[in-house]
């Protein structure tokens, strides 16, 4: 014991041991564990067993997933009002150009026939079946439906009209969801 006394003031002054005692310390200390004894397996003065603790712990990812779940709630209400402008612009958009693809197909038709009556057969036709001209010569018969004398069932004036009101009707299920949630009537 007196061998170690030396030591333990060396140590509390600051002073170094020897080299050689320091490595004989060493070597004794890495054999047997703990540096007096048999090497003993050390034992936490806490419990593993978190049952055995008095109190509960919770796993810090819990707290980070209620953070994240917090965060997306928030980001999704803040973003839904943005969100269904959009998707309502969106539907608004398609709804227009399907109504333009039409008007332009009806433009396209209406040219057709401008042109077809600006030849004089195109003439003869159109006063022979609006107006009921004959030439000389020729006799006319009226051939009368009993379905024609109702207003408005003329095929001219059908063919003309322009369309109410063009929506896209589409089954599909992304559309359908997104209508129920940005509360479109389906």
């Amino acid at each position: 014991m007196a061998a170690r006394t030396p030591n333990r003031a060396t140590k509390s002054t600051g002073a170094r041991a020897p080299a050689s005692r320091r490595a004989s310390s060493k070597a004794s200390a890495a054999s047997s564990g703990r540096g007096d004894g048999p090497a003993k397996k050390r034992r936490s003065p806490t419990p593993t067993n978190r049952s055995y603790s008095g109190s509960k712990r919770r796993a810090p990812g819990g707290l980070l997933l209620w953070v994240v779940c917090g965060s997306l709630v928030l980001a999704a209400w803040w973003m839904y009002p943005v969100m269904r402008t959009h998707y309502l612009e969106q539907r608004n958009l398609a709804s227009l150009q399907a109504e333009y693809a039409s008007v332009r197909s009806r433009n396209d038709a209406l040219r057709k026939q401008v042109e077809r009556l600006k030849t004089p057969a195109g003439i003869e036709e159109a006063a022979r079946e609006s107006l009921g001209l004959v030439l000389k010569g020729e006799s006319a018969y009226v051939v009368i439906d009993p379905g024609a004398g109702k207003p408005g069932t003329s095929t001219t004036s059908a063919s003309l009209a322009l369309p109410a009101s063009v929506t896209p009707t589409s089954s599909d299920p992304l559309t359908t969801l997104l209508d129920g949630i940005f509360g479109l009537a389906p």
